[in-house]
């Protein structure tokens, strides 16, 4: 299987073109490339297996791919999020795939090249990772002993004066600019140190894995269920309404297949993908929105 990356800009409409549907400009950025992030430049980053190893790119709607560089001693890499400064979160690898033996790590655009800086776990725990970063520079992410995968021994704060645990968590997925960070159904205020569990839906389920929240706390993500013929639905979550699944990915989805929401921006825009067989026709039932979409198309075969 295949997947194809899209990058749908959408043009800016006035005030008076609001009620229209926007146009898009479809951009594609080459065979087996995913995208995690996008920011409201239109910049987008991910990763590309390029020779079975894995490399971290950015890219926008006036430039090209671009691998980020790695410093010695590591050969892959992984970007997971870009704020609206540009900076970007992930990790690099000493193994050819960024999901093993991590170690966090931040690149910054200065005097038109980026630069990389490293990020520590906690004392003690060798490996870490940078999942998200809002628009006030807050790094959140993992720290551990495994190094593989989402198995984190504790959920953390990247700082400058040294990384700090978020409570007693193993995992969190984003941070927004009300400097909010969602752990499934679990939200925390940094601010306040407060935290509100949203629970789950109405039925009976395995849990939730939350991939995103925005400025309103908003989230998106996958229910798992209990069924053995599908058991993962996208859903979203609001204050107004809770969770609400969002339909299908289509005919060519297979049984057991995780289809998930894996981006809602400051807005309410969206990216997802889908691992089962299929093309993703429409992966959004938001209103339409001037911005930027991320999305993966999947290909029958």
């Amino acid at each position: 299987m295949k997947t194809l990356l899209l990058v749908a800009l959408a043009c800016a409409a006035s005030s008076a073109l609001a009620q229209q549907p926007p146009k898009y400009d479809l951009r594609f950025f080459g065979a087996n490339t995913s995208a995690f992030a996008i920011n409201a430049y239109g910049d987008a980053v991910g990763w590309v297996p390029q020779a079975g190893i894995t490399l971290a790119w950015v890219a926008s709607r006036n430039k090209p791919l671009e691998i980020l560089p790695i410093p010695l001693g590591y050969q892959s890499s992984g970007a997971y999020d870009i704020n609206d400064s540009g900076v970007i979160v992930g990790n690099v690898s000493p193994q050819t795939h960024a999901s093993l033996s991590t170690v966090g790590a931040i690149w910054r655009r200065v005097n038109g090249k980026y630069q990389i800086e490293l990020l520590s776990g906690l004392p003690g725990q060798p490996f870490s990772a940078a999942f998200a970063i809002n628009n006030l520079g807050d790094v959140i992410g993992g720290s551990g002993y495994t190094g593989y995968g989402s198995m984190w021994r504790n959920a953390v704060l990247f700082t400058p004066a040294g990384t700090q645990p978020i409570l007693d968590w193993m995992s969190v997925s984003d941070i927004n600019d009300q400097r909010v960070v969602v752990s499934d159904t679990l939200q925390l205020d940094l601010d306040t140190m407060l935290v509100q569990n949203v629970g789950l839906p109405a039925g009976v389920w395995q849990g939730i894995t939350t991939s995103d929240i925005n400025d309103r706390n908003e989230m998106v993500g996958r229910l798992m269920g209990n069924s053995s013929s599908l058991s993962n639905f996208p859903v979203r979550y609001t204050a107004a309404t809770g969770w609400t699944i969002i339909g299908s990915a289509g005919r060519c989805l297979r049984a057991k297949q995780p289809w998930r929401l894996s981006h809602l921006r400051r807005e309410r825009r969206m990216s997802g993908e889908s691992s089962g067989r299929g093309r993703v026709q429409s992966q959004s039932t938001y209103p339409p929105v001037a911005g930027a979409v991320v999305c993966h198309v999947v290909r029958c075969q």
